[in-house]
């Protein structure tokens, strides 16, 4: 064997360090060391919330990574407020498609951060009513001099679509119970019945007292200043620093510099804070190498040596069957997808309470009974609690209303106790377009659900009947829920719609708050302590991305809207389509406890 000399060894070993080696101490330095001075920098978390946020996560893993949920958005304000290298937080809101009670969970959120002792600075350059009341927690708000407010107050349009179908030739015959139950009257009637409006004007003032309430204690300005502002309806940001609604009227960079000034450090911005830059970006190889390498790893488990909560997620309309999406309404709520979450959250002995996350109008009558079914069987097997969201009305309060406590926001819509039955005839519109259809029957109500014809007195009745005992069925079991009698209850239900503040004030909920505060009440009735750690786990589980391919290319997914749901014109936007969409979704059913669609609050 060779050997190398000493001498060649340190050759090798010398060309082998790195260069960096040499400048720290190869080489010596002439005159004094210089030392780079680093300018201390206010580290401020860039949030901008705008557009739609879902309840729930997606169905299937990996078919949108940037779809943001309500509970993203509260962890990152949570995690931003926890670290220690985080000092502020720099918010804009954009234009926002989300209801009054989502905005005010977002509120909450930020209250919380604050409570931190750091510091949130809000900057738009235009606001309506709705980003206007989600900034309204900053410590300052900034607008430029010609920015626009548009704060007009509150707006409902309701639609009915009576005198369309009859054009159309088709006429609806509904059956409802009870006074205030007018989900059906968009397709019945072309003006409010007197019971609606009294709803809509009681909904109307509960909310437009919220908003000019918070907008005058969060800008700390008399009600009557900001009710004066409201009634002006559209100004510059020169108007609204006058008014007191804005604290500096500048642009985005001045307010930058602006920070700097007041913090006497250097402001950054922390631009995708939280984001992980590489699973996000599909646009770039390694982002779609880091999605396709995730799609076959097991998820992590949550901690074994804890104990669990489970965080349940109920969205959309409630219908028989599975979980689906849609284009048009959204999230689709399947009975046998909640109720199997249910079981399965039930059957684990390390799940110590159960939260369900509510935000539904209703739908199918016999699906919400199932659900609701399940939830009585956990209530017997570990403590549940309801979170409602923007809204838990109609089906979305009956799977509710089993719930050891029940917590909505401010301004959720619930209650809509109430029932409707029926059909549309289509016997006219098969007249104009030249369609003839012919009967043959056995039995006295055969014809009960043809869709030639309105119903007959027989069939009338029996449709009568029918919703009449389901209604009896749910106002006898939502007052078992709720403690009370029948008598107390149905006072509060024939079909009525009531805000979160006065659903607690009448006692279908029992406490005022959000998300946050149904978890706290949560680990409370497991029986665990403030500062004892638990594992939130999330129902229903997302299904692998592969699963979602197969079904695409099986044909196991139906289209949205057919041209067969009543042939109506692209002319009637999104909301026609809509109602008649779940109108299809909902024609096997034929009972059903869903809130009036028909409500619409412009901000």
């Amino acid at each position: 064997m060779r050997r190398i000399s000493p001498p060649r060894i340190f050759l090798i070993l010398l060309l082998m360090m790195p260069l960096t080696l040499f400048s720290g101490y190869g080489f010596p330095q002439s005159g004094k060391e210089e030392t780079k001075k680093v300018e201390e920098t206010y580290n401020l978390v860039e949030l901008r919330l705008t557009g739609s946020y879902k309840e729930a996560p997606l169905l299937y893993e990996g078919l949108s990574t940037d779809q943001k949920t309500i509970r993203d958005m509260l962890k990152l304000l949570k995690k931003a407020g926890e670290d220690e290298d985080v000092h502020g937080l720099f918010l804009e809101v954009g234009t926002l498609d989300i209801g009054l009670a989502k905005i005010q969970e977002l509120m909450e959120g930020l209250e919380r951060f604050k409570k931190t002792g750091k510091k949130i600075y809000g900057y738009n350059d235009m606001f309506l009513l709705n980003n206007y009341l989600l900034m309204t927690p900053a410590d300052k708000i900034c607008m430029p001099p010609t920015g626009m407010m548009i704060i007009p107050g509150l707006h409902a349009e309701i639609t009915f679509f009576k005198n369309l179908l009859a054009k159309l030739g088709i006429a609806a015959d509904l059956e409802h119970v009870g006074d205030y139950k007018s989900a059906s009257d968009m397709f019945t009637r072309d003006t409010m019945s007197e019971a609606q409006r009294e709803v809509v004007n009681s909904i109307l003032d509960e909310t437009f007292e919220y908003i000019l309430t918070t907008i005058s204690e969060n800008r700390g300005i008399s009600r009557e200043a900001v009710s004066r502002a409201v009634d002006s309806a559209i100004f510059s940001g020169t108007e609204a620093k006058e008014l007191q609604l804005v604290d500096y009227t500048m642009y985005r960079d001045q307010l930058i510099k602006q920070i700097k000034e007041e913090a006497g450090k250097k402001a950054k911005l922390m631009k995708d804070y939280g984001k992980d830059k590489k699973k996000s970006d599909l646009s770039s190889m390694a982002g779609l190498l880091a999605f396709f390498s995730s799609l076959g790893k097991k998820k992590e488990e949550p901690d074994t040596d804890v104990p669990r909560i489970a965080l349940l997620y109920a969205s959309g309309t409630i219908v028989s069957g599975e979980n689906q999406e849609s284009p048009l309404t959204g999230s689709i709520m399947g009975d046998r997808t909640i109720t199997e979450a249910l079981q399965d959250a039930r059957k684990d002995e390390k799940v110590k309470a159960v939260v369900i996350r509510i935000d539904s109008p209703g739908g199918s009558g016999l699906a919400s009974d199932m659900i609701w079914r399940e939830v009585v069987l956990t209530r017997k097997v570990k403590p549940v609690i309801v979170s409602m969201s923007d809204v838990a009305a109609s089906g979305g309060y009956y799977i509710a209303m089993a719930a050891d406590t029940i917590v909505a926001q401010p301004g959720t819509i619930t209650g809509s106790i109430g029932v409707i039955g029926g059909k549309f005839s289509m016997g006219g519109l098969y007249e104009k377009i030249g369609m003839d259809v012919e009967v043959v029957d056995r039995g006295k109500n055969a014809s009960l659900f043809a869709s030639n014809s309105m119903f007959s007195e027989s069939e009338r009745e029996v449709v009568r009947k029918f919703i009449r005992d389901f209604y009896r069925d749910f106002v006898t079991k939502a007052a078992s829920g709720r403690k009370m009698t029948y008598e107390d209850l149905e006072q509060y239900a024939q079909g009525r719609v009531w805000t979160g503040t006065q659903a607690k004030e009448i006692g279908l909920v029992d406490e005022l708050g959000g998300m946050h505060r149904a978890l706290d009440i949560a680990r409370e009735k497991a029986g665990l302590k403030e500062d004892d750690k638990y594992a939130l786990v999330i129902y229903p589980k997302q299904k692998p991305f592969f699963e979602y391919l197969e079904k695409m290319f099986s044909g196991g997914f139906s289209p949205a809207l057919s041209l067969d749901s009543f042939m109506l014109s692209p002319g009637l936007g999104n909301e026609a389509l809509m109602y008649l969409e779940t109108v299809k979704r909902l024609q096997g059913e034929r009972i059903f406890c869903l809130m009036p669609y028909s409500l619409r609050f412009a901000y």
